[in-house]
C-alpha cells in the first residue's frame, strides 16, 4: 500500500521545485526527503526522479502520480474534516497567505483567536505579495490568499473563489503646513500637481496610483491637471 505521508513529499517536490524547498516547507532534513522519495520510488516500482545539474526533476511518470498524489490528499482532508465535524471538532491543516500590512495588523489577532477556539487546527501563516499569493493558492501550496482587487487578472483562475474581506483606503501624508493638511479627505485631483514619494516596492499600488496620475484619461475622469 502506498504511503500517503511520502506521496505528499512527492507532490510539494511537484510544486515547489526542489528537495531544499521541500525539506524547509516540511520541516524536515534534505537527506530525510530524499530517502523517503527513494523509498517511495522502490514501493512503485517506477522511476520518478531524475537528476538534473541543479538538482532534481520529476519525470513523466513522477508528475503523473504527483498529480494523483495531489487529488487522493485532498480527498483524504476532506474525509477527515467530514469525521470531525461529526464529532463537533475543527482539525485538518490551514495554509494562509497575505501581503505585509494585512500579515502585520490584521492577521495576528485573527490567527491567535482561531488557535484559541480551534487548538486541533494546524495553521500555518506566510507573508506573500498578492500575485504570488495566488499563485500558490492555484499550485495548492496556500489554502486562503488575502489579497487586494489590484492584482492582474492574468495572475486570477477561474477554479478561485472570491470572498470580499473588507475596504481598504488610501492615505496621503503632508506637512503640518501643507494647505490641505487640515482636510479630512481628498481627491486625487487635488494632489495632481503636488510632488509624490512613493513606495515604488509596493508596484501594485505603486502602478495603480501613477496610473490614475500620468493617464490622460483617468486625469480627467478625476478632474485632474496631468503631467507631462
Amino acid at each position: 500500500m502506498l504511503n500517503l505521508w511520502r506521496l505528499r513529499l512527492l507532490q510539494e517536490l511537484a510544486d515547489l521545485g526542489s528537495m531544499t524547498a521541500v525539506a524547509e516547507a516540511m520541516q524536515l532534513s534534505r537527506p530525510a526527503v530524499s530517502q523517503q522519495l527513494a523509498q517511495l520510488e522502490r514501493e512503485v516500482g517506477v522511476v520518478l526522479l531524475e537528476r538534473i545539474p541543479r538538482g532534481v526533476q520529476l519525470t513523466a511518470a513522477g508528475l503523473q502520480l504527483a498529480a494523483q498524489a495531489r487529488e487522493l490528499l485532498a480527498h483524504v482532508e476532506a474525509i477527515e474534516a467530514d469525521v470531525a465535524q461529526a464529532k463537533g471538532r475543527v482539525i485538518g491543516r490551514v495554509r494562509i497567505a497575505s501581503f505585509g500590512t494585512f500579515a502585520t495588523t490584521v492577521a495576528p489577532p485573527a490567527v491567535l483567536r482561531l488557535q484559541v477556539e480551534y487548538p486541533e487546527l494546524n495553521l500555518s501563516f506566510a507573508e506573500l505579495e498578492p500575485v504570488d499569493a495566488i499563485r500558490g493558492v492555484v499550485a495548492h501550496q496556500v489554502d486562503v490568499a488575502v489579497v487586494d482587487d489590484l492584482v492582474p487578472p492574468q495572475a486570477s483562475s477561474s477554479s478561485l473563489e472570491y470572498v470580499p474581506l473588507m475596504e481598504d483606503q488610501f492615505y496621503v501624508v503632508l506637512a503640518d503646513s501643507h494647505r490641505l493638511a487640515a482636510r479630512p479627505s481628498l481627491k486625487l485631483s487635488e494632489l495632481a500637481a503636488e510632488r509624490w514619494a512613493i513606495n515604488e516596492s509596493a508596484a501594485a499600488y505603486h502602478g495603480f496610483l501613477l496610473k490614475r496620475v500620468s493617464n490622460p484619461r483617468s486625469c480627467a475622469a478625476a478632474g485632474a491637471r496631468c503631467p507631462r
